[in-house]
């Protein structure tokens, strides 16, 4: 987490498609508040839809409520442009926060592929994101 001036930022522990995070402004964000967002924790980027020149937070609304009652500023995020990639970058976050939860070590993109929902975005859809 970095804090210059007024500036305080998220930075989840996994970033693993570093070309699609964006560190957003938390007052740009479109989310639902929520009222307990104890349980939230910062191991994945939220996912980020923008559309129409806005950010719809498409995964993440209690990091996103915890960050801003906590004063963040910024969240480093996945910006995404599609339905494809919202739902490639939810199983994503799905898999690699369960994957920390049982402390089994994330050392490449394998278990992408191995995924019966991520593998034929990965390999169709969403192949793009696999390329700089």
């Amino acid at each position: 987490m970095i804090n210059n001036n007024n500036l305080k930022t998220v930075w989840p522990k996994y970033m693993m498609f570093k070309k699609q995070i964006e560190a957003i402004n938390i007052e740009e964000i479109e989310y639902k508040h929520v009222l307990d967002n104890k349980d939230a924790e910062f191991i994945t980027p939220p996912i980020m839809l923008y559309k129409d020149k806005k950010y719809i937070c498409v995964d993440a609304n209690k990091r996103v409520s915890k960050a801003k009652e906590e004063g963040y500023t910024h969240m480093l995020c996945y910006k995404v442009n599609n339905d494809d990639e919202a739902k490639f970058f939810s199983r994503l976050n799905d898999l690699t926060y369960a994957k920390e939860k049982t402390k089994e070590l994330i050392g490449d993109f394998e278990f992408i592929f191995k995924d019966e929902v991520l593998a034929p975005l990965a390999y169709d859809k969403c192949k793009h994101l696999f390329y700089k």
